[in-house]
């Protein structure tokens, strides 16, 4: 049997190609997918989307299997051949779906109720907490551990843990509905009949609440300066004595800045029932600690809460629109991006905007001006209508994370400050129950810039039963970058490339072909420095744009010495697979409200999503970067994602 072979090189590009055409389109008509790319044969499987899928990718998908089958017809009866069969089976299209994180709705504030949606069957699951079902909904429940699965039909709700059903199989005029009270500790949901999905319901939002919980005096405010002063001079203390914990008693300190942490070993700092408020700087920096562990439960404040809020009063729907400063946050100013909310506080589908201009108009207005394409191609001119919310990028808060060898963070609420930022990780970076959100009892818009960006040095990454919310950028960013060069056949030792990578000397960085990803060749770092070379950036952004990447700037212009000369043909992609996370899991967790991606995996040599939920994000689900750009991952390793 003859096989196509040119065919069969060419399906990843293909597909690749199709993939991110259908993409660029969703994201300008401001739809949310997840990004489906395959540049490579990657091995990847089970990758899932939520339902429903957005027409355009349905109609992807359907047209990509026809070009499977197309040329899976020419492979048959060949060894050759099954095996490239069985790899095109494997690529990244599968449509499938499988139950949410469990127990959401007894972890977040946002999620008082869950909801039934009928969609396909899918393998049983448990969970607990409070539940709303949905009138018609066949299910099949436990009002106890012990107690019989009944089959009903859901016929009303008058409460949030009170239904009236009837046996699922009878109709209302053989058998009368009862009315069942359910205990939210207790009630055990098991394989719905229908393959009902369960999803988080909308976030409730009050505007009449303050900005924060508690308001306290100024002698409260320095007695929780003191108090803090004195349990770090303690945690110095224990440190310095080699102690392997120390226990910040429970209760309310306030800090100006960072409280610092490190160098330590298999040390824990426990902190439970503690509420740590910065007045302005962050909350942890945490510096070459080998297995620290932070443990709450842990709240994070910012007071200041320095993330302005606006209620919009009127827009020309062109470029202007004038907004009234909500009282207890700053003034909207022009140095960030915007989000914009409807009226209920639910986040609405728009791209990345910056305010060109804001203008204080007195009495608490301001007019703030968009650029025609902000407001037309960003969906800025559809959601600005009045009555609603517009937050805009601001801090306080967050924790950096600095050449430390395994961390630890355990039940962490950040309600400000929630952005996490790393560099020169190694060990295990792990989230367990981290919850960046709206402090609940206040009319907060957003959380506090959360998300999770670390850039890696070997190590891998563990978040579980999280939740990660409100904010102006991607919801989780876990990666190493890839560099580009193009010294046009020149065979050197040192190259211009464009990196944002913490690349060390030592390692060993791969050069690949950047329109086949062939390897070229290998070579150990000597040096790397940081230098502008605009003529440098010039020549590569040209490159780059030739074939539709992403340019660079000088900022990224970097002189990368190897211990070896090797040959550079036109465009070139330069990885480090030492400086790469070996690991990434992501499971049991709840993304959404976000201006860009749900999760990121850039890079990662084994990437790991399961039982996750992601929505209203306005860029991508999922984005495991199969595809290498500058800014975006590597050479792909293995993908497993069960969302």
């Amino acid at each position: 049997m003859f096989v196509n072979r040119k065919a069969l090189r060419d399906i990843p590009r293909i597909l690749s190609y199709t993939a991110r055409g259908t993409m660029r389109h969703l994201r300008e008509k401001g739809g949310s997918c997840p990004r489906l790319k395959g540049r490579r044969a990657v091995e990847v499987q089970q990758l899932m989307v939520t339902a429903p899928l957005c027409a355009e990718l349905r109609d992807l998908h359907s047209t990509l299997l026809q070009v499977e089958a197309t040329i899976q017809a020419q492979m048959t009866n060949t060894s050759q051949g099954a095996a490239a069969a069985t790899k095109l089976q494997a690529m990244p299209f599968t449509v499938s779906n499988s139950a949410p994180p469990y127990d959401l709705s007894a972890t977040s504030p946002d999620l008082v109720a869950v909801q039934i949606v009928a969609i396909q069957q899918r393998a049983a699951f448990s969970g607990t907490g409070p539940i709303a079902w949905a009138v018609g909904a066949n299910c099949t429940y436990k009002a106890s551990s012990t107690a019989a699965l009944q089959n009903v039909t859901v016929v009303n709700a008058t409460s949030a843990t009170k239904y009236v059903v009837q046996p699922a199989k009878a109709t209302p005029t053989s058998k009368q509905p009862a009315t069942i009270t359910v205990s939210p500790s207790t009630l055990t949901l098991v394989s719905p009949v229908a393959g009902a999905f369960w999803t988080p319901l909308l976030p409730i939002y009050n505007a009449s609440l303050p900005t924060y919980p508690v308001n306290y005096t100024d002698v409260q405010k320095q007695a929780q300066r003191d108090a803090a002063t004195n349990q770090i001079s303690a945690l110095n203390a224990a440190v310095d004595a080699g102690n392997n914990s120390f226990t910040f008693p429970p209760g309310v300190y306030r800090i100006s800045d960072y409280l610092n942490l490190g160098p330590t070993t298999n040390f824990t700092l426990n902190m439970a029932n503690v509420e740590l408020i910065t007045e302005g700087g962050g909350h942890f920096k945490l510096y070459a600690n080998t297995k620290l562990t932070i443990a709450g439960p842990l709240a994070l404040e910012g007071d200041p809460f320095l993330i302005p809020q606006t209620v919009i009063l009127s827009t020309d729907n062109a470029s202007t629109i004038v907004v009234q400063a909500m009282s207890g946050y700053p003034p909207p100013t022009n140095q960030g991006r915007v989000v914009i909310f409807d009226s209920k506080g639910v986040r609405l589908p728009t791209w990345q905007a910056w305010p060109q201009s804001v203008t204080d108009l007195g009495g608490g207005n301001y007019s703030v001006v968009f650029s025609d394409y902000d407001m037309q191609q960003s969906g800025i001119a559809a959601a600005a209508q009045p009555g609603n919310y517009i937050a805009y990028e601001g801090g306080p808060g967050g924790v950096w994370l600095i050449a430390n060898n395994g961390v630890a963070f355990q039940q962490i609420n950040a309600y400000a400050g929630g952005a996490v930022f790393g560099q020169w990780e190694t060990g295990l970076i792990s989230f367990s129950q981290w919850r960046a959100i709206r402090r609940p009892g206040t009319n907060r818009l957003f959380a506090g810039g959360n998300y999770v960006q670390i850039i890696y040095q070997g190590g891998s990454f563990s978040m579980d039963r999280s939740e990660v919310a409100y904010n102006w950028d991607d919801l989780s960013d876990l990666f190493n970058y890839v560099g580009w060069t193009n010294a046009n056949g020149q065979t050197t030792k040192t190259v211009w490339a464009a990196l944002e990578a913490d690349w060390q000397p030592g390692q060993t960085v791969s050069l690949y072909n950047a329109y086949t990803l062939q390897l070229l060749s290998t070579a150990t770092i000597v040096s790397v420095n940081n230098t502008a070379n605009q003529t440098a950036v010039d020549a590569l952004n040209n490159a780059l744009w030739s074939v539709g990447l992403s340019g660079t700037n000088s900022d990224n212009m970097n002189l990368v010495t190897l211990n070896t000369a090797v040959k550079i043909s036109n465009l070139t992609m330069l990885d480090c697979t030492q400086a790469r996370p070996q690991s990434i899991s992501v499971t049991n967790s709840y993304f959404h409200d976000g201006l860009n991606d749900g999760i990121n995996g850039k890079g990662g040599l084994n990437i790991t999503f399961a039982n996750n939920w992601v929505e209203r994000t306005a860029f991508m689900g999922i984005d495991a970067a199969e595809d290498a750009y500058w800014w975006e991952g590597g050479v792909p390793g293995k993908l497993i994602s069960r969302l």
